[in-house]
């Protein structure tokens, strides 16, 4: 009955055919914004599932790192204690292989340093680190609804400290 297959996938008869390659681009306006971005003061941090390699050279094509810039990937992160992750994230951009749970600790990491920090994100696995950031942004037409709703508009700040004249610190806004 039906075809017998081999124990293991190695056991199959393979026939090396061809090497395909793809390429994932940067936008074109991504270094100008990088660029605006810097001139306004704004640090831009990179944080991706992507290998550190490539992480490298995306950040360099988008204007966030020089082609030997520093790299903090997940497994280094991972034997960071958190006040050596807020120091170490004083001077990192490029952050790879990070996993979900990593997001979150490196938004804890800026907001110990007292920086404000913006989180964009699209999916389930972005929505600890949206949620934790200061001001979340979802991204993309296809982002999750739970990355949307992490993301939602609102204040972290109390009313005590806010930083500007945002009707949503400390009580809702006049009229609502």
């Amino acid at each position: 009955m039906g075809q017998d297959w081999p124990a293991t996938e190695h056991d199959f008869d393979f026939e090396f055919i061809g090497l395909l390659g793809l390429a994932d681009p940067v936008r074109a306006e991504v270094p100008a914004a990088v660029a605006e971005c810097r001139a306004a003061g704004i640090r831009v941090v990179m944080i991706t599932g992507d290998y550190p390699a490539t992480a490298r050279a995306i950040a360099h094509q988008a204007g966030l790192a020089g082609r030997d810039g520093e790299v903090l990937s997940g497994d280094e992160m991972d034997t960071l204690h958190d006040e050596a992750l807020r120091e170490r994230m004083g001077s990192v951009s490029v952050c790879a292989r990070i996993a979900p749970q990593q997001k979150l600790r490196i938004v804890q990491a800026l907001k110990a340093r007292g920086d404000i920090v913006a989180m964009t994100g699209d999916g389930v696995n972005d929505a600890p680190a949206l949620r934790a950031a200061h001001v979340g942004v979802a991204m993309g037409g296809r982002g999750t609804d739970v990355a949307r709703e992490s993301a939602a508009p609102r204040c972290g700040w109390p009313r005590s400290t806010c930083p500007g004249p945002l009707a949503c610190c400390g009580s809702p806004p006049a009229g609502a």
